[in-house]
């Protein structure tokens, strides 16, 4: 059996892409703000770390289907991207 080429292009330009984001490293003072939005706003853990996480990015929108549609979190609003605006077309 022979072993599988890569592509010549390899790193695609997609992963060269992701190469270039900016990348938030979780420190300790973020781990307290999410044990203190998880308390003041009865979240999850999880939940509050991705929320602490995207303001100290400088995010303001975060896209997540598992949280509140809507809702404003310290200034980060989560929107559901899977959610229809507009009149339903379904009967």
């Amino acid at each position: 059996m022979t072993a599988r080429r890569t592509s010549a292009t390899w790193p695609s330009s997609s992963s060269a892409q992701y190469a270039r984001l900016n990348v938030l490293t979780i420190s300790p003072a973020h781990v307290l703000l999410a044990i203190d939005m998880q308390s003041r706003r009865q979240l999850s853990f999880w939940d509050s770390l991705i929320l602490v996480g995207a303001k100290a990015a400088g995010a303001r929108l975060l896209l997540s289907e598992d949280q509140a549609h809507g809702r404003v979190y310290d200034g980060v609003r989560v929107e559901n991207p899977f959610v229809i605006h507009g009149p339903a077309t379904a009967k």
